[in-house]
């Protein structure tokens, strides 16, 4: 959802996403946006995007529902995540679905 860290997890309703693409969100501020990933509690960054000189970035990621990771981002924009997931349940009419998720930092409260 809007503004929030994502969750995969057992419960998302899904068995695999394929993480293929981020992109900055035209109201992204002047500074750099970062794309983390949480498992347990070790974070890695999988891109760094900036208006005007990085706006966009592939990734080839495969994230498995079952291995409980989190999808945040850090910095000064928006990012935008474009996902295929891959939904294995026998009562699914498709096999694969689109998402894309928008991703903000948290304002803090004062």
């Amino acid at each position: 959802s809007e503004g929030k860290p994502y969750a995969f997890s057992k419960t998302s309703g899904f068995d695999v996403a394929h993480i293929s693409n981020v992109s900055l969100s035209k109201d992204s501020g002047v500074g750099k946006t970062y794309l983390l990933l949480t498992r347990e509690k070790e974070t890695f960054t999988l891109a760094c995007l900036q208006k005007d000189k990085v706006e966009s970035h592939s990734l080839d990621l495969y994230l498995k529902s079952a291995q409980g990771v989190t999808l945040s981002v850090s910095g000064k924009g928006e990012m935008h995540v474009l996902s295929l997931i891959h939904i294995s349940e026998p009562t699914r009419l498709g096999m694969i679905s689109y998402a894309v998720f928008c991703l903000k930092k948290k304002k803090k409260k004062k």
